[in-house]
């Protein structure tokens, strides 16, 4: 898979296709207080699939805590 999307061409072009993403974020506030922004982002094929995988790491991450949290009691 890293192969492939480092031999792909990095240059968009203005006719190239993107995909229209609601982004959210967590912003850590004063005493350990997360806050979401919410922003639109306007992302490459590239960008999208990065940020569908880093989703799916986080989700992943959570589920491994969830049953750490459960085996625990």
């Amino acid at each position: 898979m890293i192969e492939a999307l480092d031999g792909a061409v990095d240059s968009i072009t203005s006719d190239a296709p993107t995909v229209r993403t609601v982004m959210v974020a967590l912003r850590k506030l004063e005493e350990e207080r997360t806050e979401p922004q919410i922003y639109f982002a306007e992302l490459a094929w590239k960008e999208y699939a990065l940020l569908q995988r880093l989703h799916l790491l986080d989700h992943r991450t959570q589920v491994k805590k969830l049953h750490a949290s459960i085996a625990s009691k």
